[in-house]
């Protein structure tokens, strides 16, 4: 599930994250990746069930398996 809020985006039941970088951060779902695209990207708060990042997001892509 996704929530957003201003500069911020809360990702609730990832599975993993595979990439922070500045301007692109990719979570890995239930059977699909979340790429999220912008600037400044960073992550705030990392729990178990429950990522909380901050930047300026400009682009959120959902990557299905095949």
């Amino acid at each position: 599930m996704l929530s957003m809020e201003g500069n911020q985006m809360s990702v609730v039941h990832y599975d993993q994250v595979i990439t922070i970088m500045e301007n692109c951060i990719v979570i890995r779902m239930n059977g699909y990746n979340l790429q999220i695209r912008g600037s400044s990207l960073h992550v705030d708060a990392l729990e178990k069930e429950e990522l909380l990042l901050e930047g300026r997001i400009q682009q959120i892509t959902f990557l299905y398996d095949e």
